[in-house]
């Protein structure tokens, strides 16, 4: 279960630009899903990315607090490319989560409020909570004891702890490689959610 007020207290605990370290790790794991809806828009790959690269950027340099004019069209272009309520799209939903987690990213370099980089996260596990509670069981139906034990919930968890570590200790002028690692992680879980829905 996400504890969304107990991870404001841990982030609560850490330097302002660790948090958006935390966010936008968060941000870059659900890039594969934001990028596989984005790709059917005019570029919408190219806005993602540059909205990623702006917050890394941010971090390593420690330009946090600063400057807000180019992050606000950077936001502004990222809602424009949300998915709609009403899409049809594979994994529209997540890719909603995806581009929200980042606005949230942005936003916690000018705010020193932890909850932006706690509603990241909360993007993140809506982003499996929302798959798990439409993927029917082995029976073809969707099952709510199916959807507790879902070990996608459990990990996501886990991924977020780790997350929040690596942001607590990471040298801020190297994350090259940090953000590899998110970014494979998010790989992986869309590797998850195709596999799961083939098997169905």
């Amino acid at each position: 279960m996400f504890e969304f007020q107990k991870l404001v207290t841990h982030l609560e605990s850490i330097e302002y630009a660790r948090r958006s370290l935390f966010a936008v790790m968060t941000a870059e794991r659900l890039a594969p899903f934001f990028r596989r809806y984005a790709s059917l828009l005019p570029d919408g790959v190219e806005v993602l990315d540059g909205g990623l690269d702006y917050v890394w950027s941010r971090i390593s340099t420690e330009k946090l607090g600063a400057d807000q004019r180019e992050g606000s069209l950077i936001l502004s272009q990222i809602e424009h490319l949300i998915p709609p309520e009403d899409s049809s799209e594979l994994f529209s939903a997540q890719a909603d989560d995806a581009a929200s987690s980042l606005m949230y990213a942005i936003r916690s370099l000018y705010s020193p409020d932890p909850r932006e980089a706690a509603w990241a996260a909360q993007r993140a596990y809506d982003t499996v909570d929302n798959f798990v509670n439409n993927l029917p069981d082995s029976t073809g139906t969707i099952s709510k004891g199916y959807i507790d034990h879902s070990p996608l919930l459990n990990d996501e968890l886990e991924t977020q702890r780790a997350d929040f570590a690596l942001a607590q200790s990471a040298d801020l002028t190297e994350l090259v490689k940090l953000r590899s690692h998110s970014g494979q992680n998010g790989e992986e879980l869309l590797g998850k959610f195709l596999s799961l829905i083939k098997r169905g």
